[in-house]
């Protein structure tokens, strides 16, 4: 055992003959706090206990980089493996060698080699392989144990005798109340004991700007060494910083714990997807939308290590890929900095978005809850360990181009998919309310035709199917030069100006246009050459003085799987389109809208410049049954309905 008089490491700093104080909830430098939408308060919770007796919990630390990291699970023990003296967590079960502790001073243990001496303790190495549990039954066997590296003095003395890769006494308590992969649990199999004076109470401060506004006190009361504590501080979700101090007292002397600043209140939102939805730089800097009331914890990283050790939160920045810290998307980014400045509160953004990768990819595995090794894993280990899980109010998905190639998913099985996912995510993330989905883009970047029209489809008929999906097109927004992805001006910005106001509208009832829809076909028929089609904007418009080049636009987005037809003009009448034939079409017509141009000029919209929802294979002549349902009579569109021209459906 062995006698200490240094304080936790979670204190900000150090003071002698003292109690171990332990924070199991404590807040985070710019920590954000999920909001009560009835209340608009957050709430700040300080747990932890204080212990004037054995501690066998792990203090000092000196962990490789990116360990522990659980991988390949299960590993709960941890075993030196460099000549710096750093550790590694590995599966029990495997063999190795290991260092051996002894209280006292000798140089003979049994059969092991004498490796030195430091603090009153004598070091021996077992040469034997044996897996940790016998390692550790070993080294009792001769009055020892498995070497307890309390400090960072005893683990530079270990290292100075020479370095082998063996096990040492620290080990993962899964039965642990602070159990949690990779990092919660870990204990010495010696503990260091604290032969110190109590602390009488703790107090906590509470500052709004740097003006302390309220104080709270709370005796403490030892039961067999250990005495715990909880606070609940309220915070009003509100445009101001907030801070807390916590003090211990013991004999009249005052001493700072714990001290975390620039704390706030707010709602959370979830940016999910493919690239578009990482949306980093391509073209033009996001950077006037960075504000220090727009948060995110850890980052979007793609792999388990990178997200298990950022353990900070950020101001979020919208310009870096998806591993960086603080990573929120650019249209991400823009759409926070709006909210906040509407709604005048703190906006936290999770953005878990991986380019290049089918909805498949997406999936919640069975493991979700205890490893980082997916990316539903990584989002959902980000939202659990910040407290946000409950507060999300939307999931926003850009996703679909992996789903476009030639073997890629038909507009049944993405929806599947989509729905399969929505049903995931309000288990997990119950304060959900709606989700919106970015249409995908008609652009080619090594996607199949016929399975970018699927795709489309497929998120339309989830917008027409699910009352809590909403879709916006990205027709009328700039391409990037690699056609996939967009630059800032024109593209990703417009990501968030066409969404915000529909997320204002329907999650806190804050109506900022009349418009926030984009126009959904709600009614196809056929008259002798002409196409009637019926939207349910209240009317649509032309954006364009030059009839024939708006003409040339509609018959490069409208097409017509008759070869033999073209579109030689149009007509708007109030939120219809009419396309004027060459000719009627034949029996078995079926009719699609791609959605092309980026060009306002070039496209049919409502009076908020929002174009036509595209749509895929649509039957307009012969007795077809193509009818597109909505399970919702509330929704934008109810049935595409076909007629031929004698007004038969």
């Amino acid at each position: 055992m062995k006698f200490r008089t240094l304080l936790i490491f979670y204190f900000i700093f150090s003071y002698p003959f003292h109690a171990q104080v332990v924070f199991e909830k404590v807040p985070k430098d710019k920590q954000l706090f999920g909001r009560d939408i009835q209340t608009n308060y957050g709430q700040i919770n300080i747990e932890g206990y204080v212990n004037i007796g054995l501690n066998y919990n792990l203090e000092f630390a000196n962990w490789s980089a990116t360990e522990p990291n659980n991988t390949p699970s299960p590993e709960n023990a941890a075993e030196i493996v460099n000549s710096y003296g750093k550790w590694n967590d590995r599966n029990k079960n495997d063999t190795d060698e290991s260092y051996v502790e002894f209280e006292g001073l000798i140089n003979s243990l049994g059969n092991l080699v004498y490796l030195g001496q430091y603090a009153g303790h004598s070091y021996f190495r077992n040469t034997q392989n044996l897996n940790w549990n016998d390692a550790k039954q070993a080294a009792e066997n001769l009055g020892g144990y498995l070497a307890s590296i309390h400090t960072s003095e005893e683990s530079s003395a270990i290292t100075s005798f020479g370095f082998f890769r063996g096990w040492i006494g620290l080990y993962q308590d899964i039965d642990d109340s602070n159990y949690s992969e990779p990092f919660g649990g870990w204990k010495w199999v010696s503990p260091t004991t604290y032969n110190e004076n109590e602390y009488e109470y703790l107090k906590v401060e509470f500052l709004r700007n740097g003006t302390i506004v309220e104080t709270y006190n709370q005796n403490l009361e030892y039961s067999n060494d250990i005495a715990n504590f909880n606070f609940e501080i309220p915070i009003l979700a509100e445009l101001a910083k907030y801070r807390i101090k916590v003090y211990g007292y013991s004999q009249s002397e005052e001493f700072l714990l714990n001290d975390a600043d620039d704390l706030v209140s707010g709602d959370a939102i979830i940016v999910q997807g493919q690239s578009n939805a990482a949306a980093v730089m391509y073209n033009g800097s996001s950077g006037a939308y960075q504000n220090d009331y727009l948060r995110v914890y850890s980052g979007g990283y793609t792999n388990s290590s990178s997200v298990i050790s950022d353990d900070q939160w950020y101001y979020a920045q919208g310009d870096g890929n998806e591993n960086s810290g603080g990573n929120a998307g650019q249209w991400g980014l823009s759409l926070a900095k709006m909210m906040k400045d509407q709604l005048s509160i703190p906006i936290a953004i999770f953005n878990g978005a991986h380019g290049g990768q089918p909805i498949a990819f997406f999936d919640r595995p069975v493991d979700y809850q205890n490893s980082t090794n997916s990316n539903y894993g990584r989002l959902f280990y980000r939202l659990n360990k910040s407290g946000l899980k409950n507060y999300v109010r939307t999931i926003l998905w850009s996703q679909g181009e992996a789903d476009s190639f030639a073997n890629g998913l038909t507009a049944s099985q993405y929806e599947d998919a989509f729905e399969q996912q929505i049903s995931f995510w309000q288990e997990d993330f119950p304060g959900l309310e709606k989700y919106y989905i970015f249409q995908t883009r008609d652009c080619n970047c090594g996607t199949y035709f016929n399975g970018r029209k699927e795709i489309k489809e497929a998120q339309r008929q989830l917008a027409l199917n699910n009352s809590n999906v909403e879709i916006m097109p990205t027709t009328g927004m700039q391409l990037h030069s690699d056609n996939c992805h967009y630059p800032f001006v024109n593209g990703y910005e417009k990501f968030a100006t066409r969404i915000f106001p529909l997320v204002m509208q329907q999650l806190y009832e804050i109506t900022l246009q009349e418009q926030i829809y984009a126009p959904m076909v709600t009614n196809i028929s056929v008259s002798d050459n002409v196409i009637e089609i019926e939207t349910n904007a209240e009317s649509l418009i032309s954006n364009s003085n030059d009839n024939n080049s708006l003409t040339n636009s509609l018959s490069n987005d409208f097409i017509l799987s008759d070869a033999s037809l073209n579109i030689v003009d149009f007509q708007i009448q109030s939120n219809k389109l009419l396309l004027i034939l060459n000719q009627p079409p034949s029996v078995g017509t079926y009719i699609s809208l791609i959605g092309l141009s980026p060009n306002l000029q070039d496209n049919i919209t409502n009076s908020s410049g929002l174009e036509i929802i595209p749509f895929s294979d649509i039957c307009i002549s012969g007795d077809c049954d193509n009818s597109v349902n909505s399970g919702d009579e509330d929704k934008k569109s109810a049935m595409v309905f076909v007629e031929d021209g004698s007004g038969n459906v």
